[in-house]
């Protein structure tokens, strides 16, 4: 409550001994339904904390959920599949990132043309590296990949600027691999 009473507790996660439910932010539809990235994906009644439905993934959901303006809640499940889910929890689409090794810890964020934005890391055979995603709502289909130089994770949420560019900062690995901020265009 705004008192600071607890009104209501969700667990219903399926491993909580591993679940770092904690390490994701919630996001909220128009209607008020709370979505929870976990074991999966879990939509929740705002009133009473009552489970409206989940859509399951035996290695959780990865990333904070971010909504698009139709109500499509996007993320990514065990490690590099990103998925669209339907407010209703039935599957929109799907894709995966370019290499199966790589995952995303970040929210996306969805710019005003219908494309949403993932960060995407991995490290590879002693090389770390990071790719920024553009990806198609509509479909799932990516429209382009930006590889972040200089051996830099990034775990922070991109952002977008009001003409449309995608700030991403990245990650320090090492003095001689300082963090950054990178502007990218849409295109």
């Amino acid at each position: 409550t705004p008192a600071g009473a607890i009104r209501w507790i969700y667990d219903q996660f399926s491993y909580n001994y591993s679940e770092n439910v904690g390490q994701r932010c919630p996001a909220i539809g128009s209607d008020g339904t709370i979505y929870i990235a976990g074991c999966g994906l879990h939509a929740v009644n705002p009133v009473d904390g009552s489970r409206k439905w989940v859509t399951y993934d035996p290695l959780g959901a990865k990333a904070s959920p971010s909504i698009g303006p139709d109500g499509t809640i996007y993320t990514v499940f065990s490690q590099d599949s990103v998925v669209a889910v339907n407010p209703d929890g039935t599957a929109k689409w799907s894709n995966s990132f370019t290499y199966p090794w790589e995952m995303s810890f970040a929210t996306p964020a969805i710019d005003n043309n219908s494309v949403i934005y993932f960060a995407a890391e991995a490290r590879y055979e002693g090389t770390d590296y990071s790719n920024i995603y553009a990806f198609s709502t509509a479909d799932g289909a990516i429209l382009w990949k930006y590889p972040v130089e200089g051996e830099r994770f990034v775990r922070a949420s991109p952002v977008i600027d009001p003409n449309g560019n995608i700030i991403i900062a990245t990650k320090a690995n090492g003095m001689d691999k300082l963090a950054g901020v990178v502007a990218l265009s849409p295109s």
